[in-house]
């Protein structure tokens, strides 16, 4: 069965609307402190900053059931043989990189087991991710140069996952 035409605005709708609610839930936070700015649809979805420290925060949702992010998903680049064109590619470059960066990928549905290692609760700190899998997305993006001497392996060790569940809850 085929979609109608609709479903893709309807889609696009509810994704925009789950990026506008992130987004709002990060406005808040600045206003608790958490985040002296908080901007957004410039250099990343959102960009919250605490002085010169920024997080880069890119935002994706998923309609089809039973389908999660997952490390070869995040790291597939749009056009074949450009691992800068996958999303964490596009996550990582394009932007400045100041020792205290941060990335967040912040999804609508819990992740696939292998890329479930990144999730952290809302406002928490992440534990360690297996090499094995530090080491997968590092090969998955072989090729994206980064600016500043910073490598793959250095995005990917500041990299976090949220799931709907830390993102939408306001305690």
């Amino acid at each position: 069965m085929s979609a109608a035409p609709a479903d893709g605005g309807r889609r696009s709708r509810r994704g925009f609307a789950y990026q506008d609610a992130v987004t709002l839930l990060d406005c808040l936070d600045m206003h608790e402190g958490m985040w002296t700015q908080v901007s957004w649809e410039d250099l990343e979805d959102i960009v919250c900053s605490n002085g010169d420290a920024p997080a880069y925060r890119q935002v994706k949702t998923i309609e089809e059931a039973g389908k999660r992010h997952s490390v070869a998903n995040v790291c597939a680049p749009d056009i074949p043989k450009k691992p800068e064109t996958s999303y964490l590619g596009k996550l990582f470059l394009g932007k400045p990189l100041p020792a205290e960066t941060r990335f967040t990928f912040i999804v609508n549905e819990s992740p696939h087991v292998d890329f479930h290692a990144f999730v952290v609760d809302r406002g928490q700190q992440r534990g360690p991710v297996p090499l094995k899998i530090r080491d997968d997305i590092i090969v998955r993006l072989k090729g994206v140069n980064l600016p500043e001497g910073r490598d793959i392996g250095w995005c990917v060790d500041r990299l976090v996952s949220c799931a709907s569940s830390c993102s939408l809850v306001v305690a």
